[in-house]
């Protein structure tokens, strides 16, 4: 029910017309649709910003992963919850204090804290 595609910013670059390919290919059967997308560039913008918009129009959900075990890690915990809804491996947000929520989202981001949010 879950499909997953892999894609390196590098070989993207290299052959910008294989993601396109390979989402028509998969057409729309699965409940859920992932693009984990390596970074493996030094400077990735232009990759990264083809990539997300591609993965938006294809209504992809974009996961990136900066090393290799990285994005191995995402794959298998994918694969764990494939059976179950969004909501189990969703945060809960605290309800009600705007600011808190607003800290909560930051601090998932790699590098911010909660003090820095």
């Amino acid at each position: 029910e879950i499909a997953i595609l892999f894609l390196s910013l590098r070989f993207h670059r290299l052959h910008p017309d294989y993601f396109r390919r390979r989402v028509e290919a998969l057409g729309a059967r699965h409940r859920a649709r992932v693009l984990l997308c390596r970074v493996d560039l030094d400077h990735p913008e232009e990759q990264l910003e083809s990539v997300t918009l591609q993965a938006f129009h294809a209504e992809l959900s974009l996961v990136l992963a900066w090393t290799d075990a990285e994005a191995a890690a995402y794959l298998e915990t994918l694969h764990r919850h494939r059976n179950r809804s969004a909501e189990v491996i969703m945060s809960k947000l605290p309800q009600g204090d705007h600011r808190a929520r607003m800290a909560e989202v930051l601090a998932t981001v790699k590098g911010v804290n909660r003090t820095d949010a």
